[in-house]
């Protein structure tokens, strides 16, 4: 019989972690939901389990049912994975191994901000000091240095977030406003749902260097992992689980004119891909209890009412992972919709020629021109696209078969853009 590992956590819906362990070892892994702190006791003493992974809000509260706490784990002053070794209960934190791999991929900082004081800090100090990084500042809530006078600290280099702001299900929220720091060079949220929070798409913006929180995920389950079975597995496994990860996890958001064929695309690519696919404007339609056309000739509802309401159904579809998304094609013409876009999806424009775009059933087309419309709207596409696809081809004959052929040539092009990650 195989090992048995699991992750303790109060809520543990959404997690990616039995998914990872998958690619390290012959063990099973479970999700286990700790509604209450004095329950805890009874799962870690359980022989039935080998080890554990320790998340939100326990990584504190398990240490005092642990005979031994690791160098890290105490400095640390947190534990996010234990392992049994001849009957002892030991605990570790492979949090700053993951943090470790993360400060790796930036040059080194001269003033560091770390935002929260909560469980993961401690891993993510620990991993700054072992680097020698010579200034490191935390901002809390009530601290010395706290958000209310964030501005003495506007010269950092580097931000990392360890607070839970911005994390799914409450996406699109920040801890600070990004745009008052003069001399950042990167920021990194350990944030890991959505891949791109509000904080890093900001950063993006003013073209600060941006990293996730799900390579430190990955990372950091390896080191866990190593420690369970007794063996060193290969570094590269960080980067190519990671990037597996994200092909199952991270939704295809088509965009592109109306007419383009997005719909269509979009259908046969949840199939190819055996994701769940969505139409933006059909999800509106359901919303809204009106067809598209309705909509925009009632004069009490009409285009702004129709933005209203494909915005708020796209907040909620576009905090899931794993799906395709066929947007209308004017969902780009509202700033607020393009970190729905991107927060965890690979952005794809379909690009066709505007005299191949049909009008017909599609009511802003026909009162304002596609070739007005699409002048408007090319280079928002363009920006946001992660990869163009050109489909101006005609299906006739074998409609379904060609279609799925030139299907498949898109995910041609959506593997090469996750193989050059």
């Amino acid at each position: 019989m195989a090992d048995k590992f699991g992750l303790i956590g109060k809520i543990l819906g959404h997690s990616f972690s039995p998914e990872i362990h998958k690619n390290f070892g012959d063990y099973e892994y479970e999700l286990i939901e700790v509604a209450e702190e004095r329950n805890l006791e009874a799962v870690i003493f359980n022989d039935e389990y080998k080890g554990f992974n320790v998340t939100i809000p326990y990584k504190k509260s398990v240490i005092k049912y642990c005979d031994e706490i690791t160098e890290k784990a105490k400095l640390s002053g947190a534990v996010n994975t234990i392992y049994k070794d001849r009957g002892r209960i030991i605990g570790d934190n492979t949090d700053v191994d993951g943090f470790t791999y993360l400060l790796n991929k930036v040059e080194k900082p001269d003033k560091v901000l770390i935002l929260g004081s909560g469980g993961a800090h401690g891993a993510v100090k620990v991993a700054l000091e072992k680097s020698n990084v010579s200034e490191i500042v935390t901002i809390s809530r009530s601290g010395e240095n706290n958000y209310k006078n964030l501005d003495k600290n506007l010269d950092a280099d580097l931000i990392i977030n360890t607070t839970p702001v911005g994390m799914y299900p409450n996406n699109g929220e920040s801890p600070i406003d990004i745009k008052k720091f003069r001399n950042l060079n990167a920021v990194i949220d350990i944030v890991y749902n959505p891949y791109k929070t509000k904080l890093l798409l900001d950063a993006e913006k003013k073209g600060i260097k941006t990293i996730s929180g799900l390579g430190m995920l990955v990372a950091q389950a390896k080191a866990a992992s190593e420690l369970w079975q007794g063996v060193k597995l290969n570094d590269n496994l960080i980067d190519k689980v990671t990037v597996k990860l994200l092909r199952n996890t991270q939704n295809i958001v088509l965009i592109g004119m109306p007419g383009s064929g997005k719909s269509s695309i979009a259908k046969i690519m949840g199939r190819v891909m055996k994701k769940p696919c969505y139409d933006l404007d059909k999800e509106i339609v359901k919303h809204m209890g009106k067809t598209v056309h309705e909509i925009f000739n009632d004069d009490t509802l009409g285009e702004s009412a129709f933005r209203d309401n494909e915005t708020e159904v796209f907040k909620e579809l576009s905090k899931r992972t794993g799906i395709v998304i066929a947007t209308g094609g004017g969902t780009i013409t509202r700033e607020e919709n393009w970190p729905l876009i991107k927060q965890n999806g690979v952005c794809v424009y379909v690009k066709r020629d505007v005299k191949l775009l049909p009008t017909k059933g599609r009511p802003l087309s026909q009162r304002r021109g596609v070739e007005v419309i699409f002048n408007e709207r090319a280079g928002i596409y363009e920006s946001l696209a992660d990869i163009v696809i050109e489909n101006n081809r005609i299906f006739k004959d074998s409609y379904f078969t060609e279609l799925y052929n030139y299907v498949h040539k898109v995910k041609k092009g959506i593997d090469k853009y996750y193989n050059n990650l």
